[in-house]
This record gives structure tokens, sequence and C-alpha cells, in this order.
């Protein structure tokens, strides 16, 4: 008796330890180690159905007989035992399966090791590996545990062979019947995954549409916690060297629409202006004589197509073939005249800024540093009194809070949870006489709807 007590609560230290490691435990060891347990259930009843066996180790025991538990206080015993064991299990299997999944995402997104739009793949691919892990452990429990109860049905009867064959097919149905139900419990999982990836992309929506620009505020647990950590948040953006950074990027945007206008206004100084109306008037007159010509020339070629085409004695169509070819003629004078006029316009301007001897740019260099300087005075004095209020205005908690109330419903990974004890501790079941396995699994049905 002492020897399976303390096999029984070497077991329990097992699962408590498992429980308390980095997800609380895993979901896996748990269920293992409860089927294990079964011999504490078998024991408990053993106290209530067989007080021989305690009567006969009495006799056998140097201990002082008031220091024997009785059979009630060993069934109160594991009792309590099987208490601590499901409470434990489904705190582990609704850890394993919730939490544990989202714990590990916020913790990527606080270190910076997944970004916000990666996280339902990260969700799904942790899902799927547990998936995996518990269809594993549904054919291992199989395979370790029937041969284990077969072994036992020979150790017991020995060559009581009617008895033995009976209790050597309690064994194969017990277990064929709990390998289908274990199987069917990872079904249920994957619908559990299902829907709590449907009430996760709910909850995105709430989070980006109330407090987009601070991912780490959604993984505080409580309204004070996420309070915090907007403060500590907007603290950071708000120091001198971050508003600094802010009006850099701002003149950045800005500095290209600077630079036309400062271009513009130094070209007018009085030397470059002189030259730049020089090379304008030289250009004007050449596109002048360009377009003279060009008509001179499409007019001469118009006359001949008429005197070609002896437009005054044949039909109508002649005359507007060369009216046609003098308007594309003339067309394209333009279109050339125009061209050249620009291309003089850019290279008179280029003469000019030469011959300026520099002026020009040390003009454009001045005033742009100039009006980079005020820029960033003012950009500086505006964003630091109204930083840190236009910082939490990006994330409004309450609205967001309310968001997720709307979404609140039952837990069904909690209900799965409760759904796989019953499994596991019906599973374990024994008959306390003859320690054969009792075949009470039935097919489960679906524990999400």
């Amino acid at each position: 008796l002492k020897l399976r007590v303390s096999c029984s609560f070497a077991h329990s230290a097992v699962v408590l330890s498992a429980s308390m490691s980095l997800f609380l435990a895993r979901l896996l060891v748990a269920m293992s180690a409860l089927l294990q347990a079964s011999s504490a259930g078998r024991l408990r009843r053993e106290g209530n159905i067989r007080p021989r066996s305690v009567a006969a180790f009495t006799a056998v025991s140097e201990t002082p007989e008031n220091d024997i538990a009785t059979p009630s206080e060993i069934k109160e015993k594991w009792d309590k035992m099987d208490e601590f064991l499901e409470i434990m299990f489904k705190l582990a299997c609704k850890y394993k399966h919730g939490k544990d999944v989202n714990g590990l995402a916020a913790e990527k997104i606080q270190t910076q090791a997944l970004a916000p739009d990666e996280v339902q793949d990260f969700k799904k691919k942790t899902q799927a590996e547990n998936l995996q892990q518990l269809n594993e452990a549904c054919g291992r429990i199989v395979a370790s545990g029937k041969g284990k109860c077969r072994q036992g049905c020979g150790a017991r009867w020995h060559d009581k062979m009617e008895d033995r064959a009976a209790c050597d097919k309690k064994c194969v149905g017990a277990y064929d019947k709990f390998e289908a139900s274990c199987k069917g419990q990872a079904e249920n999982l994957e619908k559990v995954y299902e829907v709590k990836l449907g009430q996760a992309a709910a909850r995105k929506q709430c989070y980006e549409g109330h407090c987009s620009a601070f991912p780490t505020v959604w993984t505080k647990e409580d309204d004070a916690a996420m309070t915090g950590e907007l403060e500590s948040r907007c603290a950071e953006q708000c120091t001198s060297d971050a508003v600094e950074t802010k009006c850099e990027r701002k003149w950045l945007l800005e500095v290209d629409f600077k630079k036309d206008s400062i271009t513009s206004t130094c070209a007018g100084q009085a030397e470059v202006k002189a030259c730049m109306e020089g090379k304008k008037g030289t250009a004007d007159g050449a596109i002048e004589k360009c377009k003279s010509d060009g008509k001179g020339t499409c007019n001469d070629q118009f006359e001949e197509c008429k005197s070609a085409g002896r437009t005054g004695e044949t039909f109508k169509e002649a005359q507007a073939f060369c009216d046609s070819r003098k308007k594309m003629c003339e067309t394209q004078v333009t279109d050339r005249c125009l061209a050249e006029h620009k291309a003089d316009l850019e290279a008179g301007r280029k003469a000019c800024e030469e011959a300026d001897g520099g002026s020009l740019v040390k003009c454009q260099e001045e005033k742009l540093a100039k009006a980079q300087d005020d820029m960033m005075a003012t950009c500086k004095t505006d964003i630091a009194q109204s930083c840190d209020e236009d910082c939490k205005k990006k994330c409004s908690i309450p609205k967001m809070n309310n968001c997720l109330g709307n979404l609140k419903s039952g837990d069904v990974a909690e209900e799965f949870c409760d759904d796989f004890w019953k499994l596991l501790h019906e599973s374990s079941e024994v008959d306390p006489v003859t320690g054969d396995p009792i075949v009470l699994l039935t097919p489960r049905a679906s524990a999400v709807h």
C-alpha cells in the first residue's frame, strides 16, 4: 500500500511540475499522466470494497495501528487527488489551447520578432503543431496502454483462461474506443481553433479600428496596463529627439516645393535677371523668324499644290487636299519652333548661371537653409505643445475595449477541455474487484457547435 501511495504521489508531483512550466502545462503530458493515474482510482475503490487487503497489511506491519489509514480516509484522500488532477488538467488544457497561443504571439510582438500582420499566420502554425501533437499522443497512449492492460490480465488471471480472455477482450475494446474518441477530440480541437481564429479576426478589427498605431497596447490584460503602455509609448514619441526627427521628415516632404520657389526668387536678382532678359529676347526673335520662315515655306508648297492639281479646273476634293497639307505644314512649323524656343531659353539660363559666378547657387543655399531653420523652429514648437495629446488620440482604449466587450462569448476551449477530461477520466475506470477495464465509452459528440 505504501509503495502504491508513494508512486501515485510521485506521479502527481510530475503532473504538478509540468503544470508549472513555461506555459503552465503541456496538455499531452497531463493527458498521458492521467491515464496512468487509473491505479489511484482503483486503490480508492478498493478502499471501500476490499477492506480485507488493509487488514492483511495491518497484520504484517510493525507500524502502530492508529497510523494506518482507514478505507474511508483512503477514499477521501484519493477523491481530493482526483479533484486536484482535474483542476490541473483543465487549467493546463485551457492555457495550452488559448492563452499560451495568444501569449506567445503577444511576447513576440513585444520583442518585435513578429509584425502585427503576421500574428494570424503565427497562431495558425502553432495550432497546427498542437493538433499534430494531440494526434500523435492518441496513438502513443493506445500503443503503450493496451499492451500493459493485456499484460495485466495475464498477471491477474494466470491460467484462468476464460476470465483472462474476457479481460483481454475488454482491454482491446476499451482502447479501441478510446482511440476513436481521442481522434474525435482532435477533430473537436480543430473546430475550437477555427472558432478562436474567427474571434481573433473580429478582435483584430477592434484593435486596428481604434488603436492601430500601438500594437503593444493590445497585448495588455486590463485598462490600467493598457493606459500605462500607451503613456509609455507616447512619452517615447514626444522626447526632444523624437520631435526633431518628425520635423526633419516633414522638411524632407516639403523641400522640393521650397526649392522651386527659392530658385525663382534668386533668378530675379539684378545681374541674373538682366542676363536672362537678354537671352529671352534673342530666343523670342529666333522663334518669330522660325515661324515666319516656316509659314512662308508652307505657302509656297500650297501654291505649288494648287498649280499641280489644277484645283480651279478639277473636283473640289483637289482644293481640300491642298488645304489639308497646308494646315498640317503650319502645325509642324509651330511645334518645331516652340521646341527650339524652349531649348534656347534653357541654354540661356545655364549660360547666365555660369556667367554669374556662383551667386545664384549661393543665394539658393542661403535661402534654403533659412527656410529650413524657420520651418524646424515652428514645427518643434507646434509638435511639442500638442504631441502627447495627439499621440493618445491615435489609440482610444475605451472604444477599443467596448468593441471587444461586444464580442465576448463562451470559451470554446474550456468546453473542449471539460469534455476531454471526461474522456480521460472515464477511460481509466477499472473494475474494483477484478481490476479489468470497464468499457463505458460511447461515441462522443462534438464539443463545439
